[in-house]
């Protein structure tokens, strides 16, 4: 695709929208970059929420800079996936041609903007930093600054993505590498400092400044999440207000700080999900263990969005992902080898992987498959 003029006017337009719900969440801005900015730079933000597009936009309005953005979420809205500086890429696939339009945005004098860990946090912490960013970053050899957001994933948290209200969230914007130090730094030694800096904990951030969220339905849909009872290891449901674990019935309540509590024990939500990746690596180390769902399958058609292509059953153990069913009518195998696939795009009730140019979406409908199929795929490719 070619590389197209960001519209000023479609721009300014979607900030005047952001400007909206950035009033609600009282944001904080400690900013050393913008000044600089007259050159082009390579901006890497941390992603902690679906919010966090709406804050580097706006934080950059006056640059208008390129955002690398995920082919999928323009499915439908292909015209404006140009207009407004989006560079496509599937997530977790490597893309020389987004490789070459990050280098012509920055050869005409433009700011590119990457998530670098592709995808939205699972419990308020960093997902795995893929070591191709910093090969991308020595090939570019421009300066690279980090937009840290502190608070998003409390305004919408990756369980249920419904705006809630918070008294603050803070954001940083500093310089990270300078074009010199990268000049002598290796590959390795880029992408430690680039995982030091874009390191985030929101739990510990909120330890420190007591950041209250406003909203009646705390728990709900916190079982996609907190999947497993950290108690017992049984399946959860939850309500507006509660997660309750099926097997030995113990019920938590979700406080005003994302603290669960059950009368006797309080833990936070990162607390409760590394419980559940230790549980996952345990399992995954046990060549008898596999698991299983049945499972709609559709691809995604271009910048036309998914279609329902078929359905089947869902395998997964520590080699990979199989896919046994039909596809368009014909009876279809698929593996997704666990050494291709750092991590996954996943939703409350569906995962994807891409094989040979085709990008698959698997739905479930059981409550907590999707998340975790997707952290037994981060803790496959951990064990390689």
């Amino acid at each position: 695709m070619k590389l197209k003029k960001v519209s000023k006017t479609l721009y300014w337009a979607g900030q005047l929208v952001n400007r909206s719900y950035l009033r609600k969440i009282n944001m904080h801005i400690n900013d050393s970059v913008t000044e600089k900015l007259n050159k082009p730079y390579l901006i890497l933000a941390n992603h902690s929420s679906v919010m966090d597009y709406r804050i580097t936009s706006f934080l950059l309005r006056k640059k208008r800079p390129y955002h690398v953005a995920a082919k999928n979420q323009f499915a439908g809205r292909f015209w404006l996936m140009s207009k407004i500086g989006a560079l496509p890429k599937i997530q977790f696939q490597t893309s020389p041609a987004t490789v070459m339009q990050i280098s012509s945005a920055v050869k005409d004098g433009h700011s590119v903007v990457i998530f670098p860990e592709g995808v939205v946090s699972f419990d308020g912490t960093n997902r795995l930093l893929p070591f191709n960013i910093a090969k991308l970053v020595k090939f570019l050899g421009i300066p690279v600054a980090v937009i840290k957001m502190k608070g998003t994933y409390l305004v919408k948290p990756r369980f249920d993505e419904n705006f809630r209200k918070i008294d603050r969230i803070d954001v940083d914007f500093f310089e990270a590498l300078t074009k010199e130090e990268i000049a002598k730094m290796s590959a390795e030694e880029i992408y430690f400092k680039l995982k030091e800096e874009i390191y985030f904990d929101v739990w510990q951030w909120n330890k420190e400044n007591n950041v209250k969220t406003r909203c009646k339905y705390m728990a709900r849909g916190i079982s996609n999440l907190l999947y497993q009872c950290v108690e017992c290891g049984g399946e959860t449901v939850s309500t507006d207000s509660q997660l309750i674990c099926k097997a030995c019935g113990k019920s938590w309540t979700v406080d005003e700080f994302y603290r669960l509590n059950n009368g006797s024990r309080q833990i936070d939500i990162h607390e409760w999900f590394e419980a559940q990746r230790v549980m996952m690596r345990k399992n995954l180390c046990n060549p008898n263990f596999v698991m299983q769902a049945e499972a709609d399958v559709s691809i995604l058609d271009g910048y036309n969005g998914f279609k329902k292509v078929g359905k089947g059953i869902y395998f997964q153990n520590a080699e990979g992902v199989k896919f046994l069913g039909t596809i368009d009518g014909k009876q279809t195998e698929i593996f997704f080898e666990r050494i291709k696939y750092i991590s996954a795009p996943v939703g409350n009730n569906f995962i994807e992987f891409t094989k040979d140019d085709v990008c698959y979406r698997f739905y479930f409908n059981k409550d907590g498959f999707a998340i975790k199929s997707a952290v037994a795929v981060e803790e496959s490719f951990k064990l390689i």
